[in-house]
C-alpha cells in the first residue's frame, strides 16, 4: 500500500475504518507497514492491525505477534495468541513458551492453552 504507518493508524481509527481494514487485508501481507503502525496505534487500532496479520497467516507476522503478546490489554494479547495459534510452528511455540515465564493468572491459562494447540498442530493428524 502506498500509505504511511501514521496514515494507516488515522484511517483505521476514523469513520472509514472498515473499508481501510478490508483494503489492508486485500492488499496482502505488508508486515513492514503494520510494524510501523503498531507502536503508535490505540488499542482498538492495534486489534485491527493484528486481525490483518491473522488473515495473512504468514510466518513474517510472528514477530509483531510476539510484541503484542507482551501488551497489558487483554484484547491485544488475545489477538496475538490467535495469530500464533493460526500460524503455528516452532517459532510460535517458542514465543509461547517464553511468554509463560512472565504470564500470570488468566493470561497464563490462555498462553498454556495456545501452546497446547500449537503443539498438537505440529504433531499433525494421527
Amino acid at each position: 500500500m502506498n500509505i504511511t504507518p501514521e496514515e494507516l493508524v488515522a484511517n483505521l481509527g476514523g469513520p472509514n475504518s472498515s473499508a481501510m481494514w478490508r483494503s489492508l487485508v486485500e492488499y496482502g501481507p505488508d508486515v513492514k507497514l503494520v510494524a510501523g503502525a503498531f507502536p503508535v496505534a490505540s488499542v482498538d487500532v492495534k486489534v485491527q492491525l493484528l486481525g490483518a496479520l491473522r488473515e495473512w497467516r504468514t510466518p513474517e507476522c510472528v514477530p509483531i505477534a510476539e510484541v503484542a503478546l507482551q501488551a497489558s490489554e487483554a484484547r491485544v494479547w488475545k489477538e496475538a495468541l490467535d495469530i500464533l495459534v493460526t500460524i503455528g510452528g516452532a517459532r510460535a511455540a517458542e514465543s509461547l513458551r517464553q511468554s509463560l515465564v512472565s504470564s500470570t493468572g488468566p493470561k497464563r491459562e490462555w498462553v498454556e492453552e495456545a501452546l497446547q494447540q500449537v503443539m498438537v498442530s505440529m504433531k499433525g493428524p494421527g
